[in-house]
């Protein structure tokens, strides 16, 4: 696969929208929903860094990243990622990841998401094996907390939705992202979306809050 980045501050809005028409498809695919040409504008204009992923000149993947720093840490926010549904499990996030915190080195990767099998993909993709939340470490310590509720306040987006306890943003989408979550078959993964996202006939309007320790 050939990987491409753009900083998007460093590009014109024609070309952003230039480029929010390519990735359009694929995240139409990616989710299985009708997502709009304006949601795919919003997340490429939104961002810091565009990753984009080709094989044979056609695009598969694309991850919109933003960069959050303090004096303590540097955390790589996930805006989005969408990879086509013919490449989906087949490890392609990961090198999107890997690309995006090579570029940038943070300390901790975040996003928000209702997708248990990206979560059980990224837990496998790093070292530390570390991701929060999760059944082993359900009692989140006041580190973790206090850092989720830095990055939902340093992003500005839906922190009257977001409950710091749960790492859970209620009733945050208008509607589902996906036909029906998409389960993992894996009991400890799936329990975790099951347990903390409000479910209705498979669907929910909740998202989690991931951080993922980079070592």
């Amino acid at each position: 696969m050939k990987i491409r980045h753009f900083v998007v501050e460093e590009i014109k809005q024609t070309q952003k929208n230039y480029l929010a028409k390519k990735c359009h498809p694929v995240a139409v695919d990616s989710f299985g929903t009708e997502m709009t040409i304006e949601d795919v504008v919003f997340h490429v204009s939104e961002s810091e860094l565009l990753v984009l992923g080709y094989e044979k000149k056609e695009l598969i993947v694309f991850g919109s990243f933003v960069i959050i720093k303090n004096n303590i840490c540097k955390i790589l926010y996930m805006h989005g990622v969408c990879v086509a549904a013919y490449k989906q499990g087949c490890g392609i996030v990961g090198r999107i990841v890997d690309y995006a915190n090579n570029l940038v080195n943070a300390d901790f990767l975040a996003l928000r998401t209702q997708n248990p099998r990206l979560y059980k993909a990224l837990k496998k993709q790093f070292r530390s094996g570390i991701i929060y939340p999760s059944l082993a470490n359900e009692a989140l310590n006041e580190d973790v907390i206090s850092m989720g509720q830095y990055i939902v306040a340093s992003l500005d987006r839906d922190s009257a939705n977001y409950d710091c306890d749960g790492m859970l943003f209620r009733q945050v989408y208008s509607e589902c992202l996906y036909q029906s979550i998409p389960f993992t078959g894996d009991d400890e993964v799936d329990e975790i979306f099951r347990k903390k996202l409000n479910l209705v006939d498979g669907k929910s309007r909740d998202a989690l809050l991931l951080i993922i320790p980079s070592q």
